[in-house]
Order: structure tokens, then C-alpha cells, then sequence
């Protein structure tokens, strides 16, 4: 895929940095830690982070298919 197909895929996801869950949390500790400035590195953080949880719950589902 291309990274216009995958912007569109995440337009269709949803947000899960709502006030109240744990990303939200982890969100406002990196905007603490790294200032608002670094909102490019906030973001790269954040994307990487979903990487690994997607890859993380792929093996599992797999696993659960085997």
C-alpha cells in the first residue's frame, strides 16, 4: 500500500486519545515531557507505538487461528 491508501485507511480508524482512556494519559506525559514544539516527534512516538500494538495483536489473533 501507499501512503495515500494508508492516510486513508487512518481517516476511517478511530480516535483513541479521548479524555479518560490510558493514550489520552500517555499523550499529555509526552506533550509534558517533549513541549508542544516537538508535536513531529510526538507523532512519530504515537504512530510507532500503534505499529507495534497492531503487529503485537496480529501474532495473537494469528495465533488464535492456528
Amino acid at each position: 500500500m501507499g501512503l495515500r491508501e494508508d492516510m486513508e485507511i487512518n481517516m476511517l480508524q478511530p480516535v483513541i486519545g479521548i479524555s479518560g482512556t490510558k493514550m489520552k494519559e500517555v499523550f499529555d506525559e509526552w506533550i509534558e515531557e517533549y513541549g508542544f514544539e516537538n508535536i513531529h516527534f510526538i507523532c512519530s512516538l504515537a504512530y510507532n507505538l500503534g505499529e507495534i500494538h497492531g503487529k503485537r495483536f496480529d501474532r495473537i489473533r494469528r495465533k488464535k487461528s492456528a
